[in-house]
């Protein structure tokens, strides 16, 4: 353990003596403090406050990113061409050590960087905030500057109506010549339609479930937040006339009449006494839009209400970020291990890159090929080597994706939407434990196998 804490300690001062902490630091603040004057808003402090928060934090965890992948492709790499590693390698200590001491010592690094820089962008949003009026102030530490869970409908299995419904099809033979999965997709289609698509002049319903104390709920205010798309794109632009109805509209009851855009998420304040006490809630959509509207599902309706403070969810956001940031100083250090600086550095980015493709991963896991599909065979132009590509395509969309139960924290912490310990202990498991451990397992092996004494000062 003394070993790696060394080896960790000098990894830090290396990053001093070199400077990068102290350009990296200046830009970073000159970048966080000037950012939000030059990106436009509507105006608002609410606006302001999440433009603020989501930018300045994609771009603190993106430089922070690159610098970690540069840092930890040259952590070995290039120690073992300056021969500095055969020095520290002589001694009595393991190579699994070094790597290990690495990784701690740019985790550290991280750690103050994070420290650093998310107290920076903390200090911006309160001396903002204290210059607004206090009505402004008062609905920032409602809607942003909060901690909110959220609750939506549990989602009705369809399984057993679209099994019995593929199989009168085949027995009428209407899927003849057709791929049975590309059938079952549409048919699973239809009925997503019937469960997102609202008529002119009808009602959607929901009945949601919160996940919280009744009594303690009605202490503070709640929030729904919902998507409505236009079924008819060329009626996209238009505004849509809805009536809202919260509670039970034969006993007391809350009504307003909204206006809403085309695929806008919408956020409104509903009065939180209205949850029975068996923590359920009843809303109501009457489209009065003249049209038919969409609520999808992939956007679904959900009641938001406060669940911390925003203080301690801004720091769970900032672990998250640092976890991850963890992960990228594993992924750097395998292939510095084995690769010299140039090459590690070219390996880390395009993994980097494809690892930021998540959309792309997801659409192939779901189309089940690289190519380009025909909708009316379901064939794929590419079905020679998708069993071959897809597998891995699916391995990689599970170690980047944040899969069931994990958490986006830019867009939350944003949002104010809470981050929880459950979600840091997903994403500590999923990408420190097995995604990392895989990879120090990897990047120790072939570290430990590396002739170092065969450089003379090149890159290997």
């Amino acid at each position: 353990m003394t070993q790696i804490k060394a080896v960790a300690f000098l990894t830090v001062k290396a990053a001093v003596r070199s400077r990068f902490v102290h350009v990296f630091m200046f830009m970073m603040t000159l970048l966080i403090w000037f950012l939000p004057l030059l990106i436009r808003h509507d105006g608002t402090a609410k606006m302001f406050t999440q433009i603020m928060l989501t930018y300045t934090l994609i771009v603190m965890s993106t430089m922070l990113a690159a610098s970690t992948l540069w840092m930890a492709c040259g952590a070995i790499s290039r120690e073992v061409a300056e021969c500095q590693m055969q020095v520290l390698a002589a001694k009595p200590i393991s190579r699994w050590q070094i790597w290990v001491g690495k990784w701690a010592g740019l985790g550290l690094l991280n750690l103050i960087f994070l420290i650093l820089l998310g107290g920076l962008i903390y200090g911006l949003l309160q001396f903002n905030g204290r210059r607004l009026t206090d009505e402004q102030y008062e609905m920032l530490r409602n809607e942003v500057l909060v901690a909110r869970d959220y609750s939506v409908e549990e989602k009705t299995d369809r399984t057993e109506q679209i099994e019995r419904v593929f199989q009168e099809r085949i027995k009428e033979e209407r899927v003849d010549g057709l791929d049975e999965d590309l059938v079952r997709r549409t048919i699973e289609d239809q009925f997503k339609s019937m469960d997102e698509l609202v008529n002119n002049n009808h009602r959607r319903i929901w009945e949601i479930k919160i996940k919280s104390d009744p009594a303690e709920l009605k202490k503070h205010p709640m929030f729904v937040r919902v998507k409505v798309q236009a079924n008819q794109l060329d009626i996209a632009d238009a505004i849509y006339e809805i009536h809202w109805v919260v509670g039970d509209i034969e006993k007391k009851h809350w009504r307003q009449d909204r206006l809403m855009a085309h695929n806008n998420i919408e956020e409104f304040k509903i009065p939180s006494e209205l949850v029975g006490d068996d923590g359920t809630i009843r809303i109501e959509a009457w489209n009065q839009s003249g049209t038919t509207l969409r609520f999808p599902l992939t956007d679904e309706l959900r009641v938001l209400y406060p669940r911390g403070s925003f203080e301690m969810n801004y720091i769970r956001s900032l672990g998250v970020i640092l976890l991850w940031l963890m992960g990228m100083a594993a992924l750097g250090l395998c292939a510095s291990a084995f690769l010299s600086f140039p090459v590690a550095s070219f390996f880390a980015m395009a993994l980097l890159a494809v690892f930021l493709s998540g959309d792309l991963l997801t659409s192939i896991s779901k189309e089940r090929s690289v190519g380009m599909l025909d909708h009316e065979t379901g064939e794929s132009n590419t079905q020679s080597i998708d069993p071959f590509v897809v597998p891995i395509f699916r391995a990689l969309g599970w170690v980047v994706s944040l899969g069931e139960g994990g958490v986006d924290p830019i867009n939350n912490i944003s949002s104010g939407l809470s981050v929880t310990w459950g979600h840091m202990l997903h994403v500590f498991i999923k990408i420190n434990v097995i995604a990392s451990g895989a990879l120090a397992a990897l990047g120790i092996f072939l570290f430990s196998r590396r002739e170092m004494a065969l450089v003379t000062g090149g890159d290997s």
